[in-house]
């Protein structure tokens, strides 16, 4: 890990030993979130005030794959619960992570990005590998099928600057 402030100079940061981390968001200037891996397990560690790294949870997934945090206590992971189920998980204090139990079957979600501590948008790839995405208005509490880009084969990242203007890539886009 580290931190810049111009992208100039960068200053390295400790994660938790053993950690190796796979995605990073941050929704100011002194809260951030990451996921990865610790000893072998899928790991959230967090920093706050340019307090060190610390765990934040260790959730029972096979792999967390993408996290997105609007706000400086508000954060969404996705990630994948096992062999075709997903999973999401999100958090109003850093503290408690929630799963979600309404995300479709089938799907493998590898993006999410957050407009704000609601709305989020969640991508991947169905069972039959067709696109899939979802879409939550309340923090990843429950999720609803979206339409997929026009001429996608695969949706990998998702980015929204608001609800109205989100920019998907993938495959075929």
């Amino acid at each position: 890990i580290a931190d810049t402030s111009d992208g100039s100079t960068w200053t390295p940061e400790s994660a938790p030993s053993g950690t190796t981390l796979s995605a990073v968001s941050c929704s100011n200037q002194i809260t951030c979130a990451a996921i990865g891996v610790a000893n072998g397990s899928p790991v959230i560690i967090g920093t706050e005030d340019n307090q060190p790294w610390s765990v934040l949870a260790t959730p029972s997934v096979n792999a967390l794959t993408s996290l997105s945090c609007p706000t400086s206590m508000t954060c969404v992971v996705v990630g994948i619960q096992s062999v075709g189920n997903p999973v999401s998980l999100s958090t109003t204090d850093f503290t408690t992570w929630v799963p979600t139990s309404s995300i479709p079957m089938g799907a493998s979600l590898v993006a999410v990005d957050c407009a704000d501590a609601s709305k989020c948008i969640a991508t991947g790839t169905n069972g039959d590998s067709t696109p899939f995405v979802l879409g939550t208005s309340n923090g990843g509490s429950s999720w609803t099928a979206q339409s997929a880009p026009t001429n996608s084969v695969d949706v990998t990242g998702i980015s929204c600057s608001s609800l109205l203007k989100c920019v998907a890539d993938g495959d075929a886009l």
